[in-house]
């Protein structure tokens, strides 16, 4: 009954093809489809029922590393090695699963434990590329690059691995070749969207980035690259309120992201928004607190907009770092006049923001009056006052 059961799990989950080999062989988590509610339940309750079953910890750790539940998978692949220490497969889905959370010396460490378990399998060697890259071991990610090519030439994942090479050696032209060749293979390889995505942004190609942007919300609608994509599309486009929304959708993504932060900060600035800029820049600020140009920022736009007591913090603290410079003791003294106002009283007068630049420009120019003046009186010839009396 046991054993009827197990097959029964693996078949919903489309895992099983049908044989005791099949049932522990590694699948390839991009191929597996119609992932269901339904199917975790089975499998919850398979494991309720016999917990000391390693494979199937192990088949549920796929089932969420394929949902980009990467926590979950990683306490299933866990618990699935403490039960069983001798299946390379394991090791591998937990290199997979280390490295999609970021981990990479854990990733490459599991790979280590499954390439000694396991004849050439392409997802290791695939696994190990990205790792190899990542640690930028030249020697390392070479030799398993060439292994994925041979082992699988005509699949993404080789384009792929070649593409992030080119990317290193900084030649994006081919890198970008790779990766376009990559999503016409498998219009559902999300890492050749992102890397297109990131490289049209850093080269400020937004416009050339939206069709790659579509399709990445199509396969993973909570990745927030792609809405800060939009957002700087949509900021070039003018269309500020467009922009600000797609920017705080990767903020509800990728919560207290200070690259999310910066980006609202600076819509808010350009548009004379500086209630609401002073608001994302204090929350960057908390990130980056020794920031120096950032604290002027956030003192220049609490000045602009009449964030007075925040004003007076915020030089106060400049004013520490570099007592001697004049702009800050003024704009502090400024700040500290409004502050102290009378909250019912109406302030007309203008107040004036000038640049540090623009004052020492001023002060210098004085400086220079001064010594001429002082020139012309030291050329004058002296008059003996005793011929006058």
């Amino acid at each position: 009954m046991k054993h009827t059961l197990i097959a029964g799990v693996l078949f919903i989950v489309c895992f099983a093809c049908g044989s005791a080999k099949n049932d522990t062989s590694i699948p390839d988590p991009q191929n597996v489809e119609n992932l269901s509610e339904a199917s975790l339940n089975v499998l919850n309750e398979s494991i309720d029922d016999d917990p000391s079953n390693d494979l199937l910890y192990y088949k549920r750790a796929l089932f969420y590393y394929k949902l980009k539940n990467n926590v979950k998978a990683l306490a299933d692949i866990s618990k699935a090695i403490e039960l069983e220490e001798g299946k390379g497969e394991y090791y591998l889905l937990l290199g997979q699963v280390s490295y999609a959370g970021g981990n990479v010396i854990a990733a490459r460490d599991a790979a280590l434990k499954a390439e000694g378990m396991m004849e050439k399998e392409p997802a290791l060697a695939v696994l190990q590329s990205n790792v190899y890259m990542d640690l930028r071991d030249s020697l390392k990610y070479s030799n398993y690059i060439n292994q994925t090519v041979e082992m699988i030439p005509f699949k993404a994942d080789a384009d792929y691995v070649q593409a992030r090479r080119a990317l290193i050696n900084k030649d994006s032209v081919t890198s970008i070749r790779f990766l376009q060749s990559a999503v016409k293979k498998d219009q559902d390889f999300l890492p050749a969207y992102k890397e297109i995505i990131k490289i049209y942004l850093n080269k400020g190609m937004y416009d050339s980035s939206m069709s790659y942007v579509l399709n990445g919300i199509r396969i993973s609608h909570q990745d927030p690259l792609f809405y800060e994509a939009e957002g700087r599309f949509f900021e070039k486009m003018k269309l500020n309120g467009a922009a600000e929304s797609a920017y705080m959708i990767a903020l509800k993504y990728s919560d207290k992201n200070p690259t999310y932060y910066s980006l609202l900060g600076n819509l808010k600035y350009r548009t004379a928004d500086y209630v609401k800029a002073l608001y994302w820049y204090s929350l960057l600020l908390q990130n980056r607190p020794q920031d120096t140009e950032l604290m002027k920022r956030c003192a220049e736009v609490a000045i602009k907009g009449k964030e007075w007591s925040k004003a007076v913090n915020f030089y106060g603290k400049l004013m520490a770092k570099d007592s001697s410079n004049t702009h800050y003791n003024n704009q502090y003294k400024l700040a500290v006049k409004y502050a102290n106002a009378d909250s019912t009283e109406e302030i007309h007068e203008e107040v004036p923001v000038v640049s540090p630049a623009r004052q020492e420009g001023e002060i210098k120019r004085k400086t220079d009056t001064t010594n001429r003046q002082n020139q012309r009186s030291l050329s004058k010839p002296k008059t003996d006052s005793t011929t006058h009396e």
